[in-house]
């Protein structure tokens, strides 16, 4: 199979698919780079799986789209031959067969050979030669093979003094590397056992605390003091800085859209990291998901409809939080991330705060077990007691409608503002 990459209104580029797993964008490390601005670092991935073809977007900034319709992040779809997928807005590629390529190919017309001899005077010419000219040649002759055989000994000196000094250095080189080898490995044994030390430890508190039904004995080790908390006026002056400069920042940025629309974004606040999102998408899918997952054992549509809608505001937003952190924030933490505090925060269409959260970033992979748990043991009726049950792992520190106590010290894990 062949990819067919156009980029504007210059002339398609075709590659030979000749891997399962190819990656697509700007950076130079893809196997397909497109020159772009509009082409995010890593924009696509292509996979080969029972011969079918399928993209899988990146994260990235300005999309993938197939028919128009704009790709999840990180969700695979089918790769259609012969149809194009935009990137963007200017570049689109196309899966093509090799017959399809063949016909897209300009033919290289190979430059005739003349013939040989084809000018050539075919007429004999005779003339003598002279007993010197015929030893002159001989002379010639004895010298070149003279200066052949001397060249071919320098030659091979060269070469016998090469191979001695090559065997000196590969002698040298194992010696040395040998010696290396035995410091790595010495010093690996003592960081495989340190590092085994540390992630027992850690596995061993994550399975404590998801787990254990209760959390008696836990909220200790996953409460965040109230003088450790970022003030909220300091937290909504941040809500205009820039975002999404730094280093920490973009590593956030680049995989995750809804981290990357004004005034939102990422923001390091001191030694903890701040996630400005607009909350109306989020709390439009909190709300779907109660509806799906609260369904009243009554027949009545329109009494239905109305147990939904009595649903706690404020646990429709601590849904969506913890809806952002399992689906955005934990498909995007790097693994090797240094213990910081993470803060959530929610504004509304008129940029102003509306509910923050802040949590512990060694307990997200403890909030991604719990929530996968818990979605198991969903039967369509207890999205109320998975959302209870998630929030206890979350400080939920502001909502817009506690705002009188706003200023407040931070409510302990588990309890309803």
């Amino acid at each position: 199979m062949y990819l067919e990459v156009q980029l504007g209104e210059s002339d398609p580029v075709t590659y030979n698919l000749n891997k399962s797993e190819i990656y697509i964008g700007s950076k130079s490390t893809n196997d397909i780079v497109i020159s772009s601005s509009e082409i995010s670092g890593k924009h696509l991935k292509l996979i080969l799986t029972d011969d079918i073809w399928y993209v899988i977007d990146q994260g990235s900034t300005n999309g993938t789209f197939i028919n128009e319709e704009r790709l999840v992040p990180g969700r695979r779809a089918e790769f259609p031959v012969s149809e194009p997928i935009s990137l963007g807005d200017k570049a689109q590629i196309t899966l093509l067969t090799g017959k399809e390529a063949a016909t897209n190919l300009k033919k290289l017309v190979q430059p005739s050979a003349n013939s040989a001899g084809a000018n050539q005077d075919n007429s004999d010419k005779t003339r003598v030669i002279s007993l010197k000219e015929m030893q002159a040649a001989k002379e010639r002759k004895l010298a070149k093979k003279r200066t052949l055989a001397a060249d071919k000994k320098r030659t091979e000196s060269k070469r016998m003094r090469a191979e001695k000094d090559s065997l000196k250095r590969v002698t040298l080189l194992a010696v040395m590397w040998l010696s290396i080898g035995g410091i790595l490995q010495f010093a690996w044994v003592k960081y495989s056992d340190a590092t085994k030390r540390k992630s027992t430890t850690q596995k061993a508190y994550i399975d404590r605390v998801v787990m254990d039904g209760s959390p008696d004995g836990q909220d200790e080790e996953m409460i965040i003091p109230a003088d450790k908390i970022q003030p909220l006026d300091i937290l909504t002056s941040h809500l205009k800085s820039p975002k999404c400069k730094r280093k920490t920042e973009l590593l956030f940025c680049e995989k995750l859209e809804d981290f990357t629309v004004a005034p939102g974004g990422v923001l390091e606040v001191g030694s903890d990291l701040a996630f400005y999102v607009q909350e109306r998408g989020w709390l439009m899918a909190a709300q779907e998901f109660f509806q799906k997952n609260n369904k009243p054992e009554i027949s009545d549509e329109e009494e239905s409809e109305k147990k939904v809608t009595e649903i706690d505001p404020e646990l429709i937003k601590k849904m969506a939080t913890l809806m952002l952190i399992n689906e955005g924030l934990g498909k995007t933490f790097p693994p090797s991330f240094r213990p910081r505090n993470l803060y959530i925060i929610f504004y509304s269409s008129n940029d102003e705060l509306s509910s923050v959260a802040v949590f512990k970033s060694q307990n997200l992979p403890v909030i991604a077990m719990k929530y996968s748990l818990e979605q198991n043991k969903l039967d369509g009726k207890n999205g109320i007691a998975m959302a209870n049950e998630l929030s206890r792992f979350v400080q939920f520190i502001y909502s817009d409608t506690a705002a009188s106590s706003a200023s407040s010290v931070a409510q302990p894990v588990g309890e309803d503002e």
